[in-house]
């Protein structure tokens, strides 16, 4: 796993820490604790106690308890800090524009670091590495005369990821990121505030040119989905509460000369983005990578024992107008790409049905009943189905996956509920599709496990908490008024 995962963890229990003492140092922040902690919506609550009881009936309960001490673990602590920042923070907690940079910072770090690559900064002994370890060293030999300029390196040539080693390490923190910009740069059309526009569409250009150097399909189409569905949202949402009329109709001018600089910039985003897709050519077979995968008459078969003669035979067929060249990208794709996914899927099917209370509790459930199918090693070997409500449903079983979804539900449901509410649409909208999106996401992707849970619980919190606050305090109500 990547270096930064670590020093992710490092924050989040140095956070943890800092909740704990403000706790035993102030009675504010106690009382506060208190108030929090009766607000917790009770799905939350419920999928907690769930975490911790599992391992009791789990199949495999030794595996099952490490990873409540582990990913299921910090997750938990993930949702404690979120609340736990409004907690110690309350009125002086960041802004929504300040949460998308957070969000964003691995992004930052992508950026800077292609930057340094396209003029030649980095060795090839940080190429062999891509790792934060590879950097440090990187930078040492800089100050002690070993900086070269010459090893000009294209971060568009081959998906530059940075020191990260998952790309979606980088594509599901810039969907969050352009959630909460793209509904931050609403609000700051609403209070006319330039330097915020152009900030949120700066940091929304950032964030696609960040996932096109990495190549992230999944990551560039639902960043274009959820773009979309935000601002028009947001759009929907301030105009019934008659919200923008005033300050478009006085600002007209300013907001045809931003309009025009958004054109441009998208242009020139555009123009970027279609070289990289151009240079991709995954998106160019991902379709019949996708037929392939449905063709295969036995899916267990060809992931235990591999690809038989007959099935390549039919693919093959099926393909007689296109090169050699294509075709076997095509087959070789069923071994990791869209044909492999398709594959995962329907044996992630039968698999589920057949283990209904789960597991064993880890991200490696999949490949673990995988082994034991097989009586072997797979031919095809994948760590997981590459679908997150698969991969939770072998992990911690059917009732698992129905608590987990109803927190998704909950926030999302509350967010509708409060869109009456003239103020605070900015934050509504972003607990609203980020919910959405971490739900939806889930059915493409395996993000359900280690710090993308994280990830979704302190943004998720964080915002949850916050909104309950600022209508306790509109409405005069006792329930979270500090």
């Amino acid at each position: 796993m990547s270096d930064t995962i670590a020093l992710r963890n490092i924050l989040l229990v140095l956070m943890l820490v800092l909740l704990i003492v403000g706790n035993i140092c102030s009675e504010q922040i106690r009382v506060r604790t208190l108030k929090v902690a009766k607000v917790v919506p009770l799905p939350l609550v419920l999928w907690v106690v769930y975490l911790c009881l599992f391992p009791l009936w789990a199949p495999m309960q030794a595996v099952a308890w490490e990873n409540l001490f582990g990913q299921w673990g910090e997750s938990i602590i993930a949702w404690i800090v979120g609340f736990g920042a409004f907690i110690v923070l309350y009125n002086r907690g960041p802004s929504l524009i300040s949460i998308g940079i957070a969000s964003a910072f691995s992004l930052i770090v992508h950026l800077v670091l292609s930057a340094l690559a396209l003029m030649g900064f980095f060795s090839e002994n940080f190429y062999q590495k891509r790792t934060l370890a590879g950097l440090v060293d990187e930078i040492y030999a800089w100050g002690h005369g070993g900086l070269t300029w010459m090893n000009f390196h294209n971060p568009l040539a081959d998906g530059f990821n940075g020191v990260e080693v998952m790309h979606g390490n980088l594509g599901y923190a810039s969907s969050l990121a352009i959630i909460i910009f793209s509904s931050a740069l609403f609000n700051a059309y609403k209070e006319n505030s330039q330097s915020s526009i152009l900030t949120c569409i700066a940091a929304i250009v950032l964030c696609f040119l960040s996932l096109f150097i990495i190549r992230s399909r999944g990551a560039i189409i639902f960043g274009a989905i959820f773009l979309t569905i935000t601002l028009v949202l947001n759009y929907y949402r301030c105009k019934k509460n008659q919200l923008i009329s005033n300050s478009w109709s006085e600002g007209k001018s300013n907001f045809v000369n931003l309009s025009l600089l958004v054109f441009l910039v998208f242009l020139v985003l555009g123009t970027v983005g279609y070289k990289s897709i151009k240079n991709d050519y995954r998106w160019h077979s991902m379709k019949d990578k996708v037929v392939a995968g449905v063709q295969i008459n036995d899916p267990f078969e060809t992931l235990c024992n591999g690809l038989s003669s007959t099935d390549e035979l039919g693919i093959r067929n099926s393909l007689k107008g296109e090169s050699q060249e294509y075709v076997d990208d095509v087959i070789f794709g069923l071994r990791g790409q869209d044909g492999g996914r398709i594959l995962l899927m329907r044996v992630g099917v039968d698999f589920v049905l057949e283990n209904p209370f789960g597991f064993d509790g880890s991200r490696h459930s999949y490949k673990n009943l995988m082994i034991e199918k097989c009586g072997h090693i797979p031919s095809l070997t994948f760590a997981h189905t590459h679908q997150s409500w698969m991969d939770l449903s072998l992990a911690i079983g059917w009732v698992g996956v129905a608590l987990f979804a109803s927190i998704f539900i909950n926030f999302a449901i509350f967010s509708i509920k409060k869109f009456r509410d003239s103020k605070n649409i900015d934050l509504l909208v972003v607990l609203l599709i980020t919910s959405i999106f971490w739900f939806t996401r889930g059915f493409f992707d395996s993000l359900f496990r280690e710090h993308y849970l994280e990830m979704q619980a302190l943004v998720l919190a964080y915002i949850y908490i916050k909104l309950l606050n600022t209508r306790s305090n509109q409405t005069h109500a006792d329930d979270l008024k500090m």
